[in-house]
């Protein structure tokens, strides 16, 4: 009894952080995909298919990691300048919405 208490709590925590996970995306910087790992992460536990998914997912991520870093020095710098540009529309977007 224990057990499937404890596995249906982590399932239930899981479930939740994936669910969370994209009202978090807007966010500059990584979003809700910590989130989302985390929640494939916990399910994983219990679950073949988010064991496989999870891999799915890190698989996908490291590739696109990879790619970034290895861009040519004016790929990266355009990288950088979106970036600061996102950042920015969202400070100013975020103090506009609070007056």
């Amino acid at each position: 009894m224990k057990k499937k208490t404890r596995a249906l709590l982590i399932d239930i925590l899981g479930f939740t952080c994936i669910i969370i996970a994209p009202f978090l995306g807007w966010i500059p910087g990584p979003g809700g995909i910590p989130l989302l790992i985390i929640g494939l992460s916990l399910l994983a536990n219990n679950h073949e298919w988010a064991e496989k998914l999870l891999q799915k997912v890190k698989d996908r991520t490291s590739s696109a990691a990879a790619k970034v870093t290895e861009a040519s020095p004016a790929v990266q710098w355009a990288i950088d300048i979106g970036s600061v540009i996102l950042i920015a529309a969202a400070v100013i977007v975020i103090t506009q919405a609070t007056k």
